[in-house]
């Protein structure tokens, strides 16, 4: 079995991924090119939700008041 050395995120890869404001969804879909076919996409998506999360404890990023249940699908940068 061959280790598989996962790439993280960075803040920058996925604020350009959120953009003005986007789903969870089209966020990962303007990840998906970043990721190597061995790492699988289960990955990509359990490091994004764990990244969305830090940043927006960090203040980085947050969810619109509009959409106020705790697992909200849409996000936006803070400033």
């Amino acid at each position: 079995m061959t280790r598989v050395k996962i790439r993280f995120l960075t803040n920058t890869e996925v604020l350009r991924a959120i953009g003005s404001g986007a789903q969870t969804y089209r966020i990962l879909d303007r990840l998906r090119p970043l990721i190597d076919d061995r790492a699988g996409e289960h990955l990509l998506l359990a490091q994004m939700r764990r990244k969305l999360r830090q940043m927006e404890r960090d203040g980085i990023i947050r969810q619109p008041a509009r959409w106020n249940i705790p697992n909200a699908l849409f996000w936006e940068p803070a400033a």
